[in-house]
């Protein structure tokens, strides 16, 4: 069963090296999501852009406007 890990990460970066700051897992299975929320507000802050699918999963979860 897949489940999945909220990053951040440089843009320019290869997807399968090191990230910057893992900030939350997903399971779409039982819809369980576990952010850190402050986390997730601060690299906002600093300019960082989600993927249009954790943008939508985060709004779902009320967790970003």
């Amino acid at each position: 069963m897949p489940a999945y890990r909220l990053i951040v990460m440089e843009k320019g970066k290869n997807p399968h090296s090191a990230y910057l700051e893992n900030i939350g897992t997903y399971n779409p299975h039982s819809k369980e999501l576990q952010a850190k929320d402050e986390r997730i507000q601060y690299w906002l802050g600093k300019g960082a852009q989600m993927s249009p699918s954790v943008n939508n999963l985060l709004v779902d979860k009320k967790i970003t406007k």
